[in-house]
């Protein structure tokens, strides 16, 4: 998927999701957003499908339906917009808080050492392979048993986190930090 003339009010509703200022291509995060936006996500673990789902499921509330092409797959931002949603959503709203769902977007960003690639890192064009490279090891899981290198990495699991799908790592790592409640 490339961020076309009628991908870019999408993209931009987005990064907006995401806790992005606008217009998004004065953000710090814009070629890392980009290529989030432009990488297929792909998942092998049973049920991860169902993040697929929710990240299209995103695109028809936020797309113009001259511009909704139901068959591209879920790209990687659409995925983690929807999964930090739905974490707010389904496991976490406290209305002591307000919506969190930006906070949860960027703490999977970090989890997985993707914030650090600003916009002014993406000079060098190795950033581009090291952004590549953390996101294929993340949805190739292979990241450690313990889910670092992933979104849900653990201090004590019981389970091998590489075979354990997202939402369930979702939950875990809730419980693990108490502090996030």
């Amino acid at each position: 998927m490339t961020i076309t003339k009628n991908h870019n009010s999408y993209f931009t509703a987005l990064c907006t999701l995401a806790g992005l200022e606008t217009p998004v291509e004065h953000c710090c995060y814009f070629e890392l957003m980009s290529q989030l936006y432009m990488t297929p996500f792909r998942w092998s673990v049973e049920y991860d499908d169902n993040r697929a789902n929710d990240g299209v499921m995103l695109r028809e509330k936020y797309m113009e339906n001259d511009e909704l092409d139901e068959d591209e797959p879920c790209n990687l931002l659409e995925m983690l917009v929807a999964l930090a949603r739905r974490c707010e959503d389904d496991l976490m709203y406290n209305p002591r808080f307000g919506n969190r769902s930006v906070d949860w977007f960027w703490m999977m960003l970090t989890n997985l050492g993707l914030n650090k690639f600003r916009d002014n890192s993406f000079e060098e064009a190795w950033n581009y392979t090291n952004v590549t490279k953390i996101v294929d090891k993340f949805m190739d899981r292979e990241y450690n048993s313990k889910g670092v290198g992933g979104l849900f990495p653990l201090r004590g699991p019981c389970k091998n986190q590489i075979n354990v799908e997202l939402w369930y790592q979702l939950g875990t790592y809730i419980q693990e930090h108490p502090e996030l409640g």
